[in-house]
């Protein structure tokens, strides 16, 4: 399990029982470079009409436009998108 800002992997293990369960196999481990993107990041900046053109991967990008997640309520849109080809 990968350590992030922000997160304390301490609470979260044991807030699951599943994970409490096996806490002696769950390895923490601090990543060699820092990489704060997340998914909150991304649908942010995406919700503020800013580039993500360095933040993600090209092809992730292109999946985000193609599908128009920026419409899902959950990417801060006013509703589902209607489906392509549909």
């Amino acid at each position: 399990c990968m350590k992030r800002e922000g997160t304390d992997l301490e609470k979260v293990i044991n807030s699951d029982k599943l994970l409490t369960q096996h806490k002696d196999n769950i390895v923490v481990f601090s990543p060699s470079v820092q990489n704060n993107v997340s998914s909150t990041l991304v649908r942010e900046m995406l919700q503020k009409g800013k580039s993500l053109k360095y933040l993600v991967h090209e092809e992730v990008l292109q999946y985000i436009l193609a599908n128009d997640l920026a419409s899902f309520e959950a990417w801060g849109g006013k509703g589902v998108a209607q489906s392509r080809g549909a």
